[in-house]
């Protein structure tokens, strides 16, 4: 029990560190702002490089906070409210344990 519980609170740990970087706090301002928007429109309006952009949406879709459709030869990639969700929910799961 107690293993799990570190497991899974390190996880969150890193899911944090994650969503706290400033390209990833960017992208989602971004997507939370137009909704859908390609990693070209992106990283125009962030005045980053293609890598920063990138690299940020690869982290961001691992975790399931973002998601894409293709059309075509572009993808757009808007926030994933699910997935939001359960890091929502894993957060405070984890807290609520260490709390009591």
């Amino acid at each position: 029990m107690k293993q799990s519980f570190y497991k899974k609170a390190k996880e969150v740990y890193n899911n944090l560190l994650i969503l706290e970087r400033e390209s990833s706090k960017k992208v989602i301002n971004l997507l939370t702002e137009f909704g859908e928007l390609t990693v070209t429109q992106m990283f125009i309006k962030m005045r980053c490089e293609q890598p920063v952009v990138s690299n940020a949406l690869r982290d961001l879709k691992r975790l399931g906070v973002v998601k894409f459709d293709r059309e075509g030869k572009n993808m757009f990639y808007s926030i994933d409210k699910e997935g939001v969700q359960k890091i929502n929910n894993a957060t405070r799961n984890i807290t609520w344990k260490v709390k009591s």
